[in-house]
């Protein structure tokens, strides 16, 4: 008994028309839409008859505009596919999508290109036509050294810490296996293989590379691209050490709390104010740089006293040191037998 399977469009169509319609051409019209409830797509497959294939696709994910119009040419093409067409003729509104299929592209300023991209394209200083390793190898093969005095001197002494074998450039490393040098493409493969292959660490830089060497892979610029990469790398931000070392040297701090230390002086004298006060008593804290001030109209060791008391003591607490000069209002009593007093030096 034969298995049974159902008929799909193409097959009910082709069951009433000529049988070279595989030979010709289709039409396919795609539109893409997005906004913020979501995205969709539209298709419109013209069969050579003249009938019309209509779909309205909804999309479960968020995407652009400019990935709605590639989801709706992807559609388009696998229902073309899933009918067997064989000549498809595509249209749409979007012009990057339609350069980018044709393989016409053109990014009209550099710095818009795709940066992940041209980071990695960028390991290799020279491509592999104009590699550095060239030299060295024109040299351990065929014994032809540059004609620059001074390149040649340096191919000269590296050339015992290279050798060839099979065609292939090695480097002799102490306490270590021999390490292949590879091009731009292979370092390429090798730093992308690392954190995404099967065995793939998110480590940091320095273990990174010693990684890929102890694998025996090398290059130039190996520590340099591995940091390019780790630093692009979100996954490898995310398990990196955090380091626990202060970002500046600590400095013992000798006053440990506010008012524990403050600096006293008088000024003036000022033409007389309200009040007849000419002189300003000035403290100041050295742990915040708080400033308490007040006029007086003497500078008596007692109005001293009493601006301690008042705008100090009473409000931060008892100074440990109070700083001064050698004035009589400091230095004689009744000032100097209150600091005894009160234990302050």
């Amino acid at each position: 008994m034969q298995k049974y399977s159902p008929i799909n469009l193409f097959d009910m169509y082709c069951s009433n028309q000529s049988e070279n319609i595989k030979e010709e051409n289709w039409t396919l019209f795609t539109d893409g839409a997005s906004n913020n409830d979501g995205a969709g797509a539209g298709l419109v497959l013209t069969i050579p008859r003249g009938e019309t294939i209509t779909y309205t696709l909804r999309f479960d994910f968020k995407a652009s505009k400019n990935e709605a119009e590639y989801e709706a040419l992807i559609a388009g093409q696998k229902l073309a596919q899933h009918l067997g067409v064989e000549h498809l003729k595509a249209f749409g509104d979007s012009m990057l999508v339609a350069n980018q299929v044709k393989r016409s592209n053109e990014v009209p300023k550099p710095h818009l290109q795709n940066t992940e991209e041209k980071e990695f394209n960028d390991i290799g200083s020279t491509t592999q036509k104009d590699c550095w390793m060239n030299p060295i190898q024109n040299y351990l093969v065929h014994g032809i050294l540059p004609k620059d005095d001074e390149e040649a001197r340096k191919i000269i002494i590296k050339s015992p810490s290279f050798f060839m074998r099979q065609g292939v450039l090695y480097k002799k490393v102490y306490l270590m296996s021999l390490l292949r040098y590879v091009d731009h493409d292979e370092a390429n493969y090798v730093l992308r293989e690392n954190p995404e292959g099967i065995c793939g660490a998110h480590s940091g830089v320095r273990t990174f590379a010693k990684k890929i060497m102890h694998m025996g892979y090398l290059w130039t610029t190996i520590y340099k691209n591995v940091e390019r990469l780790v630093r692009n790398c979100l996954k490898c931000q995310k398990h990196t050490p955090i380091p626990h070392l202060p970002a500046t040297t600590m400095v013992t701090i000798s006053i440990p709390w506010a008012f524990h230390q403050t600096e006293v002086d008088l000024v003036g004298p000022f033409p007389e104010a309200l009040g007849k006060v000419k002189f300003l008593i000035v403290s100041v804290d050295y742990f915040m740089k708080w400033v308490e001030a007040e006029p007086l109209a003497s500078i008596a060791g007692k109005n001293v006293i009493k601006f301690f008391w008042k705008n100090i003591i009473s409000r931060f607490g008892m100074p440990n040191t109070i700083l001064r000069d050698n004035g009589k209002q400091f230095a004689e009593n009744p000032f100097k037998q209150w600091c005894i007093d009160m234990n302050i030096e």
